[in-house]
């Protein structure tokens, strides 16, 4: 075993074109990472606390002593040989199994909610379309695609001024269409959160709030098809389309399909002119069958916890990383398609 060394002084160089930090499990050399000009690393060394932003942040709450380093990563053996003795004489751990332990109110057994890794949006929640008005990205339609079959033309682009409402839907998907013969269709696509599943003999409920140009006629078609629009799954149809905002909504049912989900959610047309689009949203068969509501399958699995409380909303979400932008939740709990006109 090589014996490691204790350092007086942490100091990163790198004069090869290797950089070998950070890069060691169990003592063992993992990766390298090409770096072809030298750097020093020699500002001071943090423990206890974190850096976001340039600021010292996550700071321990206790005492650190008896920090050291050592020229390479420990593994057991190495921890063993030097500290073993001191902590064979130092610790013990003894379990009374003969013993019960302290009695736990039911009551403290819950759920906590915390919107990482979209535990929320494409998770719990059952909305299927991701970026539904269109507020993810303010320079660019993020998972909003254009559909044209060959030799008919369209555009799209994220507008502001033409909102549903000055509150919540202020941003639409414009869709220009400019080129389309019989036949033909130009529209707009979204692909969900990692594709739309499709289940066989499902009912989904699809709506968006829309407004047409004078000079477009209509129909729109909606659908569930794949990817690359060569299946199309369920489909329905909005006869028009007002010159002034207005809710659309259709049932799409799926036939004995296959079980899949590189599929996408379109809305086309065949006519030329220009339609806006804002708060598209599809529905698969929710908890319970409520509206807006909750995925059966985690639902359930939610509710055999049994819990007796559910905290909401919770921890780095509900703070933000500054206080400019935490998460005013109480300003969220209204009912979404409640638009009012534009004023």
């Amino acid at each position: 075993m090589t014996v490691p060394k204790e350092l007086d002084e942490v100091m990163m160089l790198a004069t090869s074109s290797n950089i070998r930090w950070g890069n060691n499990v169990n003592g063992s050399l993992q990766q390298t990472t090409p770096y072809t000009n030298g750097w020093q690393g020699n500002g001071h060394t943090g423990i206890g606390r974190g850096r976001y932003g340039g600021n010292p942040v996550d700071f321990v709450n206790g005492q650190i002593d008896d920090v050291r380093f050592y020229n390479i990563a420990l593994d057991y053996t190495a921890v063993n040989t030097l500290f073993g003795s001191a902590l064979a004489s130092s610790s013990s751990l003894t379990v009374q199994v003969d013993e019960a332990g302290p009695s736990i109110s039911p009551l403290l057994y819950g759920l906590m909610f915390e919107d990482i890794s979209h535990s929320g949006d494409g998770g719990l929640y059952a909305e299927l379309i991701r970026n539904r008005i269109l507020k993810d990205n303010a320079s660019a339609p993020d998972y909003w695609s254009l559909v044209t079959s060959s030799g008919a033309a369209g555009t799209i682009a994220l507008d502001t001024t033409n909102p549903a409402n000055t509150i919540a839907l202020t941003t639409s998907l414009k869709l220009q269409i400019t080129t389309v013969a019989s036949g033909q269709r130009v529209g707009v696509a979204n692909a969900g959160y990692w594709g739309i599943p499709v289940r066989p003999n499902t009912t989904y409920q699809a709506s968006f709030y829309a407004v047409a140009s004078a000079d477009f006629s209509g129909p729109l078609t909606i659908g569930i098809e794949s990817n690359d629009g060569s299946t199309v799954y369920a489909s329905a149809k909005v006869s028009a389309i007002s010159t002034t905002w207005d809710q659309y909504s259709v049932t799409l049912t799926t036939g004995n399909v296959t079980t899949s989900s590189t599929n996408r959610f379109v809305i086309s047309a065949s006519h030329t002119g220009t339609v806006w689009f804002t708060l598209v949203s599809l529905f698969p068969p929710t908890w319970a069958n409520r509206p807006n509501g909750l995925r059966p399958d985690l639902m359930q699995l939610l509710r055999n916890t049994h819990a007796k409380f559910l905290r909401f909303p919770g921890g780095n979400y509900l703070e933000g990383n500054t206080l400019a932008d935490y998460f005013p939740w109480k300003n969220r709990l209204v009912i979404s398609r409640s638009v009012p006109a534009t004023t």
